[in-house]
């Protein structure tokens, strides 16, 4: 049962992300990694990766790391625990439906030696996600590709590792391959 409730949260969720907006509205102010490669807090829950955020100076949140979601998506509890600001609201096209989801401003998002800065998150109704955290508790929301637009992400999940990399010094590993979101 709680794998069927994990699907079925997912779903929704992937129905809301899917094709959220044009990742310039989600693209941060400011990215600035601490170096040229920067391993972040990471952790693995049925085969997903999740990374360990700040946000505002609270936390740590366990986000999902979805490479087929633009932007960041999290509950309403967490953003009013991390004091977020409403900027508006945005129509979300899903796979699925269409949904009205609030956008609320942080001014920093931060982990490991990764800050985003001036970031624009989609919030959801907590009950929206509630199927999901059910089958996989540490589920706290989801940190899309629009987040790394000025760095290259390095999904490890082998070795249940997210690093990310400075563009202008990477250099090709034998056996990888770079993919540009942009």
């Amino acid at each position: 049962m709680p794998v069927r409730l994990f699907l079925v949260g997912l779903a929704l969720l992937l129905s809301l992300c899917g094709c959220a907006t044009k990742p310039s509205f989600l693209t941060p102010k400011r990215t600035t990694p601490s170096s040229d490669r920067v391993e972040l807090p990471t952790s693995e829950q049925l085969g997903l990766l999740f990374i360990d955020v700040f946000i505002n100076g609270h936390g740590p949140f366990h986000l999902l790391v979805d490479t087929g979601a633009d932007g960041l998506v999290l509950p309403l509890g967490i953003a009013r625990e991390c004091g977020l600001q409403t900027m508006g609201y945005v129509t979300v096209e899903g796979y699925f439906e269409t949904h009205q989801s609030k956008v609320m401003k942080a001014n920093s998002l931060k982990s490991g030696g990764f800050e985003l800065e001036q970031v624009n998150i989609m919030v959801v109704d907590d009950a929206l996600l509630e199927p999901t955290r059910l089958a996989m508790p540490q589920f706290e929301g989801i940190i899309g590709m629009a987040a790394f637009t000025d760095v290259l992400l390095e999904l490890d999940f082998k070795e249940r590792k997210v690093a990310l990399i400075n563009r202008e010094t990477f250099t090709s590993v034998p056996e990888t391959k770079a993919i540009s979101y942009i």
